[in-house]
C-alpha cells in the first residue's frame, strides 16, 4: 500500500499544481469564480458519474443523505471563497496559506480525540503564527491583502469538510462520494452565478481549458478519496503540501514571474513545517546514533 500511497501522492502533486495555475489563469480571462467553479465542476461531474456507472457498474448512493447535504454546502462554500482569492494572490500564495488546514486539523484533534504528538501540536501553532505573520506584513509581497480573507474563510470551511469526508470514507462507496462532491460544486456554481445575474457563456476558445479543469478536478478527488480510505486526514493532505512548491516553480516558469526572497523563504520555510507535522517523524534515539557512528568507525 506504502508504494501505491507514493504513486497517488507523485500524479496528485502534478495535478494539483496544474489546477491551481490553471484556476489563475482562467481567472486573469476574467471568468468569476462561480462560472469557473460551475464549468470545472459539471465537467468533473459528468466524468464521475460515467466512471461510476459505465466503468463500475456502480450506482451512486448514498446512505447517510444528511451527513451528504451539510458536506455539500460546507465544499460548496469553502471552493467558492478559495476561487475567489485567485483573484487578489498568486497562485502559489494561495496554495501556501490553503495548507494551515492540516495545522488546524492536527489542533482540533489535539482536543477532541488527543491522539497527535507534541510535535504536531506545536509545530502547527507555529505554522499558524508564521502565517499571520505572513499576512500581517504583506506589503514585502507584491499582491492585493483583499484576498487573504477569502482564503482563510475557504480554508476553515473546508477543514470541516476534510473531517466529514474522511469519517465518510469509511461508509461510503469512493465513488458514490466523488459524484456527489462535483455534483455539489456545480449546483453552488450555478447557485452564485445565477444569483449574481451573471452569464452562464464561455467563450468557445476557453472549452478546453474548462474541460482540462474538469479532469484535473475528477483526478484530484478520485485520488485523495483512495489515500482517505488507507492513511489518517494530515499524511493523506501531504500532496497538497508538496505542490505548493511546485505550484510557485510552474507559477515562475509559465508567467515569467519572479517572488520576492522572503516571500519564498518563508513559503518554503512554512511548507517544511507542514511536511513534518504530516509525518510526525519520531525522535531519534541517541543510543542508535552512536552505535551507528561506532560501527561505521
Amino acid at each position: 500500500m506504502m508504494k501505491v500511497g507514493r504513486k497517488i501522492s507523485i500524479i496528485l502533486i502534478v495535478i494539483i499544481s496544474i489546477g491551481n495555475i490553471l484556476i489563475e489563469y482562467l481567472t486573469n480571462l476574467e471568468y468569476t469564480s462561480s462560472v469557473i467553479m460551475f464549468w470545472n465542476s459539471g465537467i468533473s461531474f459528468l466524468f464521475m458519474l460515467g466512471f461510476s456507472i459505465f466503468i463500475k457498474k456502480e450506482k451512486p448512493v448514498i446512505n447517510n443523505k444528511k451527513i451528504l447535504i451539510f458536506r455539500i454546502f460546507l465544499n460548496g462554500l469553502g471552493m467558492y471563497l478559495v476561487i475567489e482569492s485567485f483573484n487578489y494572490l498568486a497562485a502559489g500564495t494561495v496554495a501556501m496559506i490553503q495548507r494551515i488546514d492540516i495545522a488546524i486539523l492536527i489542533i482540533i484533534s489535539s482536543f477532541v480525540q488527543r491522539d497527535k504528538s507534541s510535535l504536531q501540536f506545536y509545530m502547527s501553532i507555529w505554522v499558524i503564527i508564521l502565517v499571520s505573520f505572513f499576512i500581517i506584513n504583506a506589503n514585502f509581497i507584491d499582491e492585493d491583502i483583499l484576498g487573504f480573507p477569502y482564503v482563510l474563510g475557504g480554508v476553515i470551511v473546508a477543514t470541516i469538510g476534510y473531517l466529514i469526508m474522511k469519517k465518510q470514507t469509511s461508509i461510503e462507496s469512493n465513488h458514490s462520494l466523488g459524484v456527489y462532491y462535483s455534483l455539489g460544486l456545480m449546483i453552488w456554481g450555478g447557485v452564485f452565478t445565477y444569483s449574481t445575474s451573471q452569464s452562464f457563456n464561455i467563450n468557445l476558445i476557453h472549452i478546453p481549458l474548462f474541460i482540462l479543469g474538469g479532469l484535473v478536478q475528477f483526478g484530484i478527488v478520485k485520488l485523495i478519496l483512495q489515500l482517505y480510505k488507507h492513511f489518517d486526514v494530515e499524511l493523506a493532505r501531504i500532496p497538497f503540501v508538496l505542490a505548493v512548491i511546485v505550484t510557485f516553480i510552474l507559477e515562475m516558469v509559465i508567467e515569467q514571474k519572479m517572488f520576492s526572497i522572503n516571500q519564498l523563504l518563508i513559503s518554503i520555510l512554512i511548507t517544511g513545517m507542514i511536511c513534518t507535522i504530516c509525518l510526525n517523524p519520531k525522535v531519534p534515539l541517541r543510543g542508535k546514533l552512536s552505535n551507528t557512528k561506532k560501527s561505521t568507525l
